[in-house]
């Protein structure tokens, strides 16, 4: 079978159990993926590429006894290959805060295998040569498993995990439909599991799954939900209802509700009524009035958008779910949004006009821009946005930056060697003033310079650049945090504390690498990490609360795990142990993914730290787990055993998705 899930950019693996009459042992087996028929990979796994989507993706192995005896090829069922999750686009899961692929997460989406998820203190993984599921962790998050379902994952085995803040979901193969297993602190007893079975899609918020059948049950409902009841576990009968005549597509999250779009772009929510679970009367009719294409979510609220650029947003308040006259007309009066970036407790939209940038939500959090950063969205050109807990960046057309709102988690920063210092225990960091402090905007800057150069625009005529500029904001169709320029790569990464700016050229190779915000939260990079890193093909950069972890080749040698931010001592995963000394061997060579074990970020800045980890999964089939919430160690799945030959090789680039060119022609 085949262990994963099939989207872009995921990583599958191929599972079987070897079996031999005379009692032969294995061999070395033969492997082979094929993609509407063509052959693509000969290995155990394969990582799935952007020109797969929309086809059906065939694993076989033909088994090969030690001593030479040849089986007859064995296929598993197909999978079609997505580019999205269950109907959510990639631009919805990043320009979301609280992610929605199915796991707890922020910051950064998490690989889309689905073969290793985890709760906010627990991981949950499927080894695929023993198809067995392994759960460690704190036993309030999902880390104690039913005796029962421990002994029917053994005997059935799980194909996808899923996971909200404190609970499990398998799903499992049963003859020609599927059934969802779930466990933790939010599943009540003696549910109903017959309500559970012939999914097409499952979803997670902080507390609760919901899903969609693949077709319409026996009582006329086409979606169910299961989890805590402040969470919205209970589906109201007034949303079947509509949904009977007009089925559902996707369902999106926030931290304790959930909302549902249908086929024909309607809009319909549930669950906590403070965090987007009810619809205001208002923003209901708007709604009904439009054709809604995507949704994004911050931890409260809220906001849905047609292609048209009209938006409303619902929810928290104080957090984005409504929007002061004054800043909804100036998006308006550019032709409405282009896209809309969330924040933990607040929103910003790029304008479809002259790509202006439009915040609003928690005034302190990034729902209020700095007097620079307004002035500057005025200029409108953006081009690139994205969003830390508790602050935003953006960047324009031209290569100028500006940040604004606080990062405050973990402390204060130390002074500078020009005694700047941008807070105090009293006072979260401003970003604007740490953006500021830190250098990094000649740096960006520059880099935007040299490709417009590249592009053959005068770079020493102001109107050129200017006209240029607009250009190339024009032609942008959505604003997220990642882009092609020309043939380059660039993209801003975030935690709870800093930001990370990342460009690379056509063959992966770092070009230019910054970072800023909090030093003791990935603000800050030692000098000898930035020097392997710029002679490196980072393939994907990965984010706990207060660190950062990159995944590069190195020459010849493939899957290098690199991080910083804060330290072990600080309860993060910024630094590798050097005890046991395996974890820093493993993470040299061989990493495939690397996720994260997060925690949920405070609601407001402070002082006070919280305990992340990461954990990378090498091609050999084990774990390396480092971090505050875990025990340092090579965790390796019982009964592993994997067969000669099963090492895979790695693509020198990991497939980036979705991403068009950009030029300033």
């Amino acid at each position: 079978m085949i262990v994963g899930e099939a989207i872009v950019g995921g990583t599958l693996r191929g599972a079987y159990k070897y079996e031999n009459e005379e009692e032969n042992p294995e061999g070395q087996s033969t492997y082979q993926w094929t993609v509407d028929g063509e052959v693509v990979a000969t290995t155990l796994e394969c990582r799935v590429l952007a020109e797969y989507a929309g086809k059906t993706i065939v694993f076989t192995v033909t088994p090969v006894a030690m001593a030479g005896e040849i089986g007859a090829p064995v296929s598993s069922p197909g999978k079609l290959v997505d580019s999205g999750f269950q109907n959510i686009s990639d631009e919805e899961n990043t320009n979301s805060f609280m992610k929605q692929h199915g796991n707890f997460s922020f910051y950064v989406p998490e690989p889309a295998d689905r073969i290793f998820v985890s709760t906010g203190g627990a991981f949950s993984l499927i080894d695929p040569p023993s198809s067995d599921v392994f759960v460690q962790g704190q036993n309030d998050f999902g880390a104690l498993v039913p005796e029962s379902i421990k002994t029917y994952l053994q005997n059935n085995p799980a194909t996808v995990l899923y996971a909200t803040e404190r609970d499990f979901g398998a799903l499992v193969p049963l003859g020609p439909t599927n059934q969802l297993l779930v466990w933790g602190r939010n599943i009540p007893a003696n549910y109903d599991i017959t309500r559970l079975r012939n999914l097409r899609a499952v979803y997670a918020n902080g507390g609760a799954f919901a899903y969609i059948y693949r077709t319409m049950n026996a009582e006329n409902k086409w979606i169910g939900a299961i989890g805590g009841t402040a969470f919205g576990s209970v589906v109201p009968d007034a949303i079947h209802l509509k949904l009977v005549e007009d089925p559902p597509r996707a369902i999106y999250a926030t931290y304790d509700a959930f909302a549902v779009l249908t086929e024909k772009g309607r809009v319909y929510a549930w669950g906590n009524i403070n965090s987007g679970g009810s619809i205001r009367p208002d923003a209901q009719s708007r709604l009904d009035g439009m054709v809604t294409r995507r949704i994004i979510s911050n931890m409260s609220a809220f906001c849905a958008i047609d292609d048209d650029g009209t938006f409303v947003p619902w929810g928290n308040t104080t957090n984005g779910g409504v929007i002061p006259a004054d800043r909804l007309e100036a998006i308006l009066d550019q032709g409405g949004a282009k896209s809309v970036i969330a924040s933990r407790h607040a929103f910003c939209a790029i304008t479809k006009g002259r790509a202006k940038a439009v915040s609003w939500g928690n005034a302190t959090q990034g729902g209020n821009m700095s007097a620079n950063a307004l002035d500057f969205a005025a200029r409108g050109n953006i081009v690139l946005c994205r969003a830390a807990t508790w602050a935003f960046c953006m960047i324009n057309a031209q290569g100028q930056a500006e940040a604004w709102g606080v990062a405050g988690s973990g402390g204060t920063i130390p002074r500078d060697a020009e005694g700047f210092v941008a807070s105090d225990d009293q006072h979260p960091a401003d970003f604007g003033a740490l953006m500021q402090g830190s250098g990094v905007k000649p740096g960006i800057h520059s880099y935007f310079r040299g490709k417009m150069r590249d592009d053959g625009v005068d770079v020493n005529d102001e109107s050129a650049i200017d006209a240029a500029a607009a250009r190339f904001a024009q032609s942008m169709d959505r604003v997220t945090s990642s882009l092609r320029l020309a043939n380059a790569y660039v993209g801003v990464y975030a935690n709870d504390t800093s930001f990370f700016f990342l460009a690379q050229d056509e063959f992966g190779l770092t070009e230019r690498l910054l970072v800023w915000g909090q030093a003791n939260g990935g603000g800050t990079m030692p000098d000898a990490t930035r020097q392997t890193l710029m002679a490196s093909q980072i393939t994907a950069t990965y984010c706990t609360n207060g660190a950062y972890a990159v995944l590069a080749n190195q020459g010849t040698t493939e899957g290098v795990v690199t991080v910083w931010g804060a330290t072990l001592a600080q309860l993060d995963a910024g630094e590798i142990p050097k005890v046991p000394p395996e974890i820093a061997e493993k993470l040299r060579r061989g990493i495939i993914e690397v996720y994260s074990i997060k925690r949920q970020p405070p609601v407001n800045p402070t002082t006070v730290r919280v305990d992340p980890s990461f954990a990378a999964r090498h091609r050999d089939g084990t774990y390396v787990l480092w971090g505050g919430n875990v025990n340092n160690q090579v965790f390796v799945p019982e009964d592993q055993g994997l067969s000669p030959g099963s090492t895979s090789s790695l693509p020198p680039m990991k497939e980036r998705s979705g991403l068009r060119r950009y030029s300033y022609k």
